[in-house]
This record gives structure tokens, sequence and C-alpha cells, in this order.
């Protein structure tokens, strides 16, 4: 990815909390799994981008990140230290049963295998751990422009098929960023009708607005981690997954 694109990806306000609500799922499930030290739980970021990640999974156990990004590579073995790798994200070189949590934010809709890159995480997932993903809600929204990187964008039930075919356990399944859907509806519509040129990677995927108005998306989307902790959202401009291999 464009050196524009990481900039976003480490500061916009839809990435920090998303990043946010992500971490609030890794730590209910290993505050489930009873006990298990930091130095001995081993995490796994796939798609890890430039790494802002992996330093927040770090302060829960050893934390590690793949890409398939020389780029991003580079610059986050420099943030990080030597704990990246490069990857295709459909098959991985860790040895089966490594892993007690898997996280990929907003990554299998950039792969043309998406069901290879989870059933290649289960293999290295130990017994009983999660994989904790995210993808774009909704083909109708799919634009050419803004969505230049992706295959496709999913509903819930493509989503648990992917994961279940895979041979995991789906725990968790939502939509979120579901406050702000009417304003992202809006201007997704009016994105796939009137904007046909693309922009930079910044712009395509992290469109600007006025600081006010982002602070308010901000504490409105950050909102949702509550309800998310206890019920699911039944729309949203993504998907939420949460799942166990057996």
């Amino acid at each position: 990815m464009p050196t524009e694109y990481s900039k976003y990806e480490e500061s916009y306000w839809w990435s920090k909390v998303r990043r946010l609500i992500v971490l609030d799922c890794v730590k209910e499930y290993l505050s489930k799994n009873g006990g298990v030290s930091n130095k001995d739980v081993k995490l796994l970021d796939v798609g890890c981008g430039s790494g802002v990640n992996i330093n927040l999974l770090a302060s829960l156990g050893s934390a590690y990140g793949v890409d398939l990004s020389e780029y991003e590579v580079k610059r986050a073995r420099k943030a990080v230290g030597g704990r990246v790798a490069i990857c295709d994200c459909e098959i991985f070189s860790f040895k089966s049963g490594t892993f007690d949590a898997i996280t990929m934010l907003d990554v299998l809709e950039h792969l043309y295998g998406p069901d290879n890159c989870l059933k290649d995480a289960a293999r290295i997932l130990k017994d009983g751990a999660v994989v904790i993903l995210t993808v774009p809600a909704y083909q109708f929204l799919y634009n050419p422009v803004a969505d230049e990187d992706h295959r496709k964008r999913y509903c819930a039930k493509e989503v648990r098929k992917l994961v279940e075919d895979a041979g995991l356990e789906v725990l968790k399944l939502t939509y979120f960023n579901t406050f702000l859907f009417p304003l992202m509806l809006a201007q997704r519509l009016v994105q796939k009708h009137f904007f046909t040129k693309p922009g930079g990677a910044g712009e395509r995927f992290f469109p600007k607005y006025p600081g006010y108005f982002e602070g308010f998306f901000d504490v409105v989307f950050r909102l949702e981690r509550f309800p998310l902790k206890h019920i699911n959202l039944p729309c949203g401009g993504s998907i939420l997954c949460i799942s166990r291999k057996p």
C-alpha cells in the first residue's frame, strides 16, 4: 500500500475506533480462556500494514504480523521489530497450533482465496483459539473507485459460510458501524453515482471531513463498543465475526 494509505490507516477516526472494538474482543476472549499469562499468549495480525495493530496486541501477549506488501512489512519492522513477515495471507508459514488469537481487519476482501486464508488460519490456531475478523458490508455499496483494491463486499450469511467451511465455529457475527450507517449509505451512493475518477489511496478509502465532523463521528462510533459486547447489530457498514477452532 502507498504511503498515503498508511498515514490514514494509522490516524483516521474510523480505523482507530475499529481497532478499539477488535481489541475489546481479543481481551474478552483471553479473559474467558482463563489464566493464561501474557508471556504465553501468541497473537497474529494478518494484513498488519504499518504495524499499529501489533503494538496494541503486544499489550496482551507476544504479537506477530504478516502482510503481502513488502513496503508495509519494512515499515512495520521499523515500528515493532522483527516480528513481521511477508506472506500472501492465504498460506502461512507458521507451525500448526501456534496462536491463541488471530486478527484480520478488512483483509478477506482483498484476497483471491479468502477460503484458503481462513482454512490455513484454522490450522495455525491452537484448539479453542479464535479468529477475529472484519470485512466491509453489502455488495450493493461496492464502488470500483472507493473499493478499487477490493474483490467484493460481504453480507453476514457469506461470512458465516466462509468461516464454517474453514472448520471454525461462529461465536459472534454482527454488523457494526451501525449508528453512522445512514450517513455512510448516503455518502457511498453519491460517491458511486457521481464520483468516478480515482484519487489517492487515502482519498478513496478514508474520505476527509472538517475536523468537527470527524470528532463527532469518532464519538458516535465509539458508542458502539458497549452494545457490541452484549448484542448483535442488525445492519452497518462493516461486519465483525469471532470464530473458534473446536
